[in-house]
């Protein structure tokens, strides 16, 4: 069968370590929960994922104690938090198994006292340089957050990282023209595609095939969530297991062209929710913050403009206040860039936030669909940066009207890595 009407074949990706980890303990891990209910879920997920039959990374000497205190019931959470962040990211953008075993082997020494923990933290203090001179920022910070330091430090840290992260998002660009067979062969490929949601999946397959190009969203394996449900239900620690589910199948960033479906805009409409146009806005109001950081001219200073005026237009609340007290929070205040960020859009934006969760219906996305659609035909492909791009937060530019001129910027915005 021809996949979404548009192609002669499928491309099948292999599941990452922890898509095909998870699934295979939940059995063991009802079994444990039906015998003993009062026992914590997400500590059994981590010891079942660290024993010596489950995983690559730890050998029989790794294998973690059946009852661990308080201290290495930590370190297995970390360990467990920092596979799920990881594997959020899109596949390519992620540390492989063997750099996450350094993490784990890392992690267990430290409660052990172990003579070859300084052997281990130099391995991964040696990763994360290596993560931060080949640029890739996503995994450099997944690796920080295993140091302890100082507040002063952590501030320090996160901004170093925020600058280099949008150094890369906005200077991306392709070190070699494509040919203009390969603009050709684009153009035919959407030629007679007259549904929108079909040809940004033609598209979306096109790119990924041709120009190492991924156009992701939020793909949340429903099956695997709703039996993790059911094994929750077992426990009688909480009634509310949304947080653990959210480590045991997340929603994770991956290629449009896996969904099994062509509604794409239901699909998209079902990730609009508070949560996600939070993110959205605090993403907008991130970038722009730095492009006014940054000094001397680099053609992307009407975001400013569109942004304080799609604030106002928007959220109806003057977009001018946003930047001064972001900058005040963040050097006099001393407060962390992203608490800032998060805490600035709730506060000032909590309420005309949830007012466009509202006018964002399925017409709403539909149309903007429609308009991204369009755009992706005329597009000149070496605008687009190899690299990994949040599709849902193109459509929702669309969706609520962003108003710039050069569209490279929005494509700059949204580049995950």
């Amino acid at each position: 069968m021809r996949r979404f009407g548009v192609s002669g074949s499928s491309q099948e990706r292999r599941p990452t370590y922890y898509e095909e980890l998870v699934p295979q303990i939940r059995p063991r891990v009802r079994e444990l929960l039906s015998r003993s209910p009062q026992l914590d879920p997400l500590g059994l997920v981590a010891l079942e994922i660290c024993s010596p039959s489950r995983s690559g990374e730890a050998t029989e000497s790794d294998h973690p104690p059946s009852e661990p205190d308080e201290e290495q019931g930590k370190v297995l959470k970390t360990y467990l938090t920092l596979l799920c962040d990881n594997d959020i990211l899109p596949p390519s953008c992620q540390l492989t198994r063997e750099e996450v075993g350094l993490t784990w082997r890392l992690l267990k020494s430290f409660t052990r006292s172990d003579e070859a923990t300084p052997k281990h933290f130099d391995s991964v203090l040696g990763l994360l340089e290596e993560k931060f001179q080949s640029g890739k920022y996503s995994q450099a910070n997944l690796l920080l957050r295993l140091f302890e330091t100082t507040e002063a430090r952590r501030r320090n840290n996160e901004r170093t990282l925020f600058y280099e992260q949008m150094i890369t998002r906005f200077g991306a660009h392709r070190t070699e023209p494509l040919p203009k067979s390969l603009h050709k062969r684009f153009r035919q490929k959407l030629a007679n595609l007259h549904e929108p949601a079909v040809l940004i999946l033609a598209a979306a397959e096109w790119l990924h095939a041709n120009v190492n190009v991924n156009l992701d969203i939020p793909l949340r394996d429903t099956e695997e969530y709703l039996a993790w449900q059911e094994v929750l239900k077992l426990s009688t620690q909480s009634t509310d297991h949304h947080e653990t589910l959210d480590i045991l199948a997340p929603a994770r960033l991956r290629d449009v062209t896996e969904i099994a479906d062509t509604d794409l805009p239901g699909r998209l409409q079902k990730l609009v929710n508070t949560d996600t146009l939070h993110q959205y806005v605090a993403q907008l109001l991130r970038c722009c913050y730095f492009v006014v950081l940054v000094t001397g001219k680099t053609g992307f200073e009407p975001f400013i403009k569109s942004f304080l005026h799609w604030v106002e237009h928007n959220l109806d609340y003057p977009g001018t206040r946003l930047l001064p007290e972001l900058h005040r929070r963040t050097t006099v205040g001393d407060e962390g860039l992203e608490l800032a960020i998060t805490d600035i859009v709730k506060t000032h934006l909590g309420k005309p936030i949830e007012a466009l969760r509202q006018r964002l219906d399925y017409s709403c996305i539909d149309a903007a669909i429609a308009a991204l659609a369009q755009e992706l035909e005329k597009l000149p492909l070496n605008m687009l940066a190899p690299g990994e791009y949040d599709l849902f937060g193109l459509v929702l530019d669309r969706a609520t009207r962003i108003e710039i001129e050069d569209p490279s910027i929005l494509l700059r915005i949204h580049r995950i890595c």
